[in-house]
């Protein structure tokens, strides 16, 4: 069978997932960043963990190495106080006290918190799975690919934008394995000039995607992609874009000339 006549019957059948993975991790707040960002067991709102040496642990995250380390040593201090707490009671009626409304509470909150990491980590997972299919499909069959691009880059191109995936791969909703490749792939789909230039327009993409008020001045790297890049299709193009191309490679223009 054809690539593009497996294309025709199977990615109207990938649309309504695709579109229920990006809702749900656009959809995302603040506070389900800082959910996702939080070693599993603590709450997104605990103090910073003070380490033995002095330095200082942020409560999202930000180490998950040194957190996991202080979380150790935190709970070898609490259960090392307990023993001693009842060592020195002695006696009988030494057993554990029924929790209290505090420690209830809190147990509520992070199962609501694991239920959210839960809910968004299997939306993460679904979502670059798609987007492997995605760069297959995009890769095996562009001039069948391009039909749908009307549909696909509203809701391609906000991805590199959202917070959920840019955290790093130990958060579980991470894009970094799979997002340039996506890019890349639905660059090659918008003509024959820049399916020749894909690999600079991915990276000059996910970069001013991911950063959309920074400016060329700001940054060095971006303007070493963006205007080269820029130079080389102006004199390269023969005929006008196709309206997905010139979709994809508005963000680039706008930035440049902002």
């Amino acid at each position: 069978i054809a690539p593009d006549a497996i294309i025709a019957e199977l990615f109207p059948l990938m649309l309504p997932p695709l579109r229920a993975a990006v809702g749900e991790l656009a959809a995302a707040t603040a506070a389900d960043v800082c959910v996702m960002r939080t070693l599993e067991g603590r709450l997104s709102t605990d103090p910073p963990l003070l380490l033995s040496d002095g330095d200082v642990i942020g409560g999202v995250g930000d180490d998950w190495e040194s957190e996991v380390r202080a979380t150790i040593k935190k709970k070898a201090a609490e259960t090392q106080g307990s023993k001693g707490s009842k060592g020195a009671k002695g006696g009988k009626g030494g057993g554990t006290s029924a929790p209290s409304k505090a420690e209830l509470q809190r147990a509520s909150l992070v199962a609501a918190e694991a239920e959210t990491r839960l809910r968004l980590c299997k939306a993460a997972k679904a979502m670059g799975q798609l987007a492997q299919l995605l760069v297959i499909a995009f890769s095996s069959s562009s001039s069948a690919m391009e039909a749908w691009l009307a549909e696909l880059l509203p809701l391609l191109l906000q991805l590199p934008a959202l917070p959920l995936l840019m955290l790093p791969p130990a958060s579980g909703t991470s894009g970094e394995v799979w997002l340039f490749s996506l890019v890349e792939a639905l660059a090659g789909c918008c003509g024959g000039v820049m399916r020749a230039r894909r690999a600079a327009l991915g990276q000059a993409l996910l970069e001013v995607l991911r950063s959309p008020h920074t400016s060329l001045s700001d940054s060095p790297r971006l303007a070493a992609l963006l205007l080269p890049l820029l130079k080389g299709l102006h004199a390269e193009l023969r005929g006008p874009l196709s309206p997905s191309g010139f979709e994809l490679l508005l963000p680039l223009l706008k930035r440049a000339l902002g």
